[in-house]
């Protein structure tokens, strides 16, 4: 892989059910959640070696949602949906987790 730019820092926090926001310092995490890392092809890959485009995670915006998908508490989610952004909010990833009730 190439030299690629480091992160630029900080990691945006968001519970869209109560607006809070928490700003992590990028270091302060893992790797893997802190870059999305892209093959030529413009694919995901799981590990730094295999890829030659990098890009930041910046933002983290979290959705909570009962089972008609109104926003509540992380607690009485049935569904939490987490995007994971870049610059200029560019999806990177978004992923979908249910709770089994």
């Amino acid at each position: 892989m190439e030299m690629m730019p480091p992160h630029p820092g900080q990691i945006k926090m968001v519970e869209e059910y109560d607006g809070s926001v928490r700003i992590l310092d990028a270091n302060t995490v893992p790797q893997r959640q802190r870059f999305v890392y892209f093959d030529k092809d413009g694919l995901e890959v799981d590990t730094p070696e295999a890829a030659v485009r990098r890009v930041p995670i910046v933002e983290v915006d979290m959705f909570s949602t009962d089972g008609e998908g109104h926003l509540v508490p992380k607690s009485k989610a049935k569904q939490l949906r987490i995007l994971e952004l870049g610059p200029d909010r560019q999806v990177l990833r978004s992923t979908v987790m249910v709770r089994d009730q």
